[in-house]
């Protein structure tokens, strides 16, 4: 019974800090970047953005148009799934920049305000669209990493 009470009281202080701080979103994000990126992988085919905003849709009924690989931009499609964190569930989308690992996520019915946020030598740039958060992830320089978001802001509805 004392188990189940703490993680009772646990769970509640995780979702209070996750709704009040975007410091400790961007953590919890960053861990999942960094897991998700050991799981999945570099698979050698191009990934079809087509065929990861169906699965999106049909396993999890999250509607979002994603860009796919770009040269300009020399972003890569790895694919998508999944992750969970204080409020729910959020769709994680994995890229390559340059060959460094990029993610973007999506939390769907949720508005933060923008921000940009430094953690664990990760720099996450947090903005809302169409009534979603969106959150890039990544460890690259912050310049370059807010081309990316705008390129991101731009292609992503």
């Amino acid at each position: 019974m004392a188990a189940v009470f703490v993680l009772a009281v646990g769970g509640v202080l995780i979702y209070g800090l996750t709704a009040s701080f975007t410091t400790t979103l961007a953590a919890q994000l960053t861990l999942d970047h960094m897991k998700c990126f050991v799981l999945t992988g570099n698979p050698s085919e191009p990934v079809d953005p087509d065929l990861v905003e169906a699965q999106l849709r049909e396993r999890y009924g999250w509607s979002i148009d994603l860009p796919g690989d770009s040269e300009t931009q020399q972003l890569r499609l790895i694919g998508g799934r999944r992750c969970l964190y204080g409020e729910g569930t959020i769709a994680h989308i994995l890229y390559r920049h340059n060959g460094e690992p990029l993610s973007l996520f999506m939390l769907p019915h949720k508005v933060r305000s923008s921000e940009i946020v430094d953690v664990m030598g990760h720099q996450a740039i947090i903005w809302a669209q169409s009534q979603r958060t969106f959150v890039l992830l990544g460890n690259e320089p912050r310049d370059q990493l807010q081309q990316i978001a705008g390129y991101m802001q731009a292609m992503v509805r």
